[in-house]
């Protein structure tokens, strides 16, 4: 699965929206390549669309039903430390202007699924929270362990100081290292999100 940042591509999958900002969508990019090279994600580039982080990419995707046609479908990546519980995000929705006619796990649980609507347009979301406690450092430091079984602090300092010291150039590289099954361990919700687009566009 690619993601296209260029917006050209003529088909998506769906949408996808990060509340970490543009800087770690290279590591999105490495781990949606594990999974079906044929589908696309879309990552918008319009102002009223993109650039949100946190609880505020909620605006992003309220920006998607506005100006998209057609089957609207977003996956939205949003750190723990926004997000105490499903609750507080189904209140966030409200908040923006949907009705949420059904939520329920993807596949292997990890993940939620909403199905919404926003004035006469109906869509889904599919919210895939990062890390266990605070962001997407925990699953890169996660990764880390799994594969080295050295423990290296969820910070971005500490990661960028673990890659120097073993010579590496980056993250995304390390990752496209990796085999898919300790990424699913380590990134559980990203690539549950991922399993469940690339089966329900199979059926």
């Amino acid at each position: 699965m690619k993601i296209d940042t260029a917006g050209t591509a003529r088909e998506y999958v769906a949408f996808i929206l990060t509340g970490n900002g543009r800087q770690d969508i290279k590591i999105l990019e490495a781990i949606c390549e594990k999974y079906d090279h044929e589908r696309v994600l879309a990552y918008p580039k319009l102002p009223a669309i993109g650039g949100k982080t946190g609880l505020a990419v909620i605006d992003s995707a309220v920006g998607i039903f506005e100006h998209i046609h057609g089957e609207i479908v977003v996956l939205l990546l949003i750190d723990k430390e926004h997000v105490k519980d499903i609750d507080t995000f189904e209140k966030e929705l409200l908040v923006h202007g949907f009705r949420v006619l059904e939520k329920k796990p993807c596949s292997s649980g990890y993940c939620v699924m909403f199905i919404v609507s926003r004035g006469p347009k109906q869509g889904l979301i599919i919210l895939a929270i990062q890390g266990k406690d605070k962001n997407l450092e925990e699953n890169l430091s996660d990764l880390i362990y799994l594969r080295y079984r050295e423990k290296v602090e969820p910070e971005k300092q500490a990661l960028r100081e673990w890659l120097r010291v073993q010579g590496r150039t980056s993250l995304k590289k390390l990752i496209e290292e990796t085999n898919i099954e300790t990424i699913e361990k380590a990134f559980p919700a990203l690539t549950d999100a991922l399993k469940f687009l690339v089966q329900r566009t199979r059926e």
